[in-house]
């Protein structure tokens, strides 16, 4: 195996690896993004991976964690197929320490990173992914330790109509209804998706809906962006959190209402965002004993940020202000507030043409923490028109979620004493990209203070939450992706994708029984190649090889077939294509090889 890992660090480290360019407004005046997070300066100095809709659309994937899961460095462990559960981090995080935006707003749960991945979006409504690799908290704020998710839902201004059904292996099938309907200035879109499985195996059933309206109303340069959305899950969670139960039943609910503006007055961009996220949980230890062990949980987070940037001759200045209160009513947890006040400010200028320089922090308070400061510095220095260098420095912050804090149960006790988790992160690359190559490599590291972790000394003792761990991380990440038919037009093969992330902890200060911190991977290896059959039948396959530490490594392969017929297409997609038997989390085993086929209607402009 040592001499697998040598040779696929050879290939790869033999292409250097870089993330996509991201289109900008422009006006006369200014150049403003949509958010923060697809800033193409910040591209330019940090390690940023874009998800586009022709990826999203192409991937043999059915649901956002499995298209997630294809990404260098980020790493998804699921409970159950079909987004039933998953938790989220990068390079080498925990699953509480990664920030989930939708359309730069903030909407990660203050209940448990697990619900994180709740999110009311169907993949059908994903226009593309932004992906922050390393701190973001100088930028977003609060639980951005070790990176940050940004999904942008479409927004079509033509009338439009899209009807998609599936089905496939264990009874699984999903329906979804897509509709758009622009009103004067205002864009309207709308749809609703219901998906059901009888379970891969004994108690793994679910049935998810989600629902989801976007009005857009656009006049000029300015915008006001709306989003509404609810989804609702119900789930088998056979060993979810015990193996001694095997009747384990939870739902969940999540209903998310934004509203963000984009204004430009000359040189200066304005943007107020606002956001009311509801997400209730009920959790039954044995579905069939319902009284037995029943928890359920109320969290209502609210959340008001204005953002300022101002374009003067020595470059960018942002500033934002956000105030924030999360609130849960929990028949475990307690009743509990807490209240949030964020500073933001950052300047971003470019000296001698070639030099890109950005400093900043963010200033933040919280009730029990008071005040406290993240700076961060990022420099990117352009050799020629092809090769790119750039590092950064900076410190992150987590807070503790209610559970951590408040938990009590028969085998887990919280700890109301916990401190925010804190980083300083390192990160140092190199980017090549041309017309038909996209190329980088990584070296990146991070210190981590108070990080928070559920331990115990004995096998007996009760699982306990403390601010136990300090831990050092660091590794390397390289990708390489390839457009062939820009070299040679009649090449079959239409993009190639590599890309290896190896992660190393030192963890000789860990003296307890770890649940989460060490748990994360070693190696990961990531190869997507998209190619054309006949009669223009279209295929993509992706295959990951993971190594998680302590644990035992596995290979997946999926595929997808497809043809487009006018406004008709047909897809085939086979996951886990070799059946192989692999686990995310302990005891939990993964399904085999699930089937999936599917009919797409889409009319556009009708």
């Amino acid at each position: 195996m040592d001499k697998l890992y040598i040779i696929i660090t050879a290939l790869l480290l033999s292409n250097i690896i870089s993330a996509q360019n991201e289109p900008t407004y422009k006006t006369e005046e200014i150049i403003i993004t949509s958010n923060k997070t697809s800033n193409p300066f910040l591209e330019k100095t940090r390690s940023v991976s874009i998800i586009n809709s022709n990826e999203i659309k192409n991937q043999p994937v059915s649901s956002l964690s499995e298209l997630l899961e294809f990404t260098v460095g980020v790493d998804i462990k699921q409970r159950g197929p079909q987004n039933v559960q998953s938790d989220l981090s990068i390079r080498g995080s925990s699953f509480e320490q990664t920030l989930v935006l939708i359309n730069g707003i903030k909407i990660s749960d203050s209940q448990t990173g697990h619900h994180n991945m709740n999110l009311p979006v169907s993949l059908y409504d994903i226009e593309k992914i932004e992906i922050l690799k390393g701190q973001g908290s100088s930028i977003h704020g609060a639980n951005a330790l070790a990176g940050v998710i940004n999904i942008i839902t479409k927004s079509n201004a033509e009338r439009s109509l899209t009807f998609n059904s599936s089905a496939g292996s264990y009874g699984y099938y999903d329906t979804y209804l897509g509709f758009s309907q622009p009103i004067g200035l205002l864009q309207n879109n709308l749809s609703v998706s219901k998906s059901h499985s009888n379970g891969y195996r004994y108690n793994t059933r679910f049935n998810n809906l989600t629902f989801s309206y976007t009005p857009r109303l656009v006049f000029g340069k300015n915008s006001i962006n709306l989003f509404t959305g609810y989804q609702k899950k119900e789930f088998g969670a056979n060993g979810f959190y015990s193996d001694k139960y095997p009747n384990q039943w939870e739902e969940t609910k999540t209903l998310l209402s934004t509203v963000k503006g984009d204004f430009v007055f000359n040189n200066l961009f304005l943007s107020p965002k606002f956001s009311w996220r509801k997400h209730d949980d009920m959790y039954l230890l044995d579905h069939d004993r319902p009284s037995f062990y029943k928890n359920t949980h109320k969290n209502n987070s609210y959340n008001a940020e204005i953002e300022t940037i101002y374009h003067s001759a020595y470059g960018f200045t942002s500033l934002s202000f956000e105030f924030g209160i999360d609130k849960i009513e929990s028949s475990n947890l307690g009743n509990h507030e807490r209240n949030k006040t964020g500073i933001s400010l950052e300047h971003k200028t470019n000296l001698f043409s070639l030099l890109d320089v950005s400093v900043g922090g963010y200033f933040y308070k919280y009730d029990t923490w008071g005040w406290k400061l993240c700076p961060n510095a990022d420099m990117g220095l352009q050799i020629n028109q092809d090769f790119r260098l750039y590092a950064s420095i900076g410190n992150s912050f987590r807070i503790p979620t209610f559970t951590e804090l408040y938990y009590l149960s028969p085998a887990q006790v919280g700890n109301s004493s916990l401190k925010p988790e804190e980083a300083l992160s390192y990160e140092a690359g190199i980017k090549y990209i041309t017309e038909n190559i996209n190329s980088s490599i990584a070296f990146f590291a991070r210190d981590g203070k108070n990080l928070i972790d559920w331990s115990k000394q004995n096998p007996l003792d009760k699982w306990t939450a403390n601010n136990i761990a300090n831990l050092n991380t660091k590794g390397i990440e390289v990708n390489f992706s390839l457009l062939p038919q820009t070299l040679y037009s009649f090449s079959p093969v239409t993009k190639i994708l590599l890309g290896y992330t190896y992660i190393e902890t030192d963890n000789s200060k860990i003296n307890y029984i770890s649940r989460y911190v060490l748990d994360h991977l070693k190696h990961q290896v990531i190869a997507s190649i998209n190619h054309n059959l006949l009669f223009d039948i279209q295929q993509s396959w992706d295959f990951k090889y993971e190594l998680r530490y302590n644990s035992s490594d596995y290979f997946i392969c999926d595929t997808k077939i497809s043809r487009q017929i006018k406004f008709v297409e047909l897809s085939l997609i086979i996951n886990n294509l070799f059946d192989r038997a692999y686990t995310d989390f302990t005891n939990l085993p993964m399904p085999g090889r699930w089937i999936i086929g599917s009919l797409k209607l889409n009319f556009n402009d009708f």
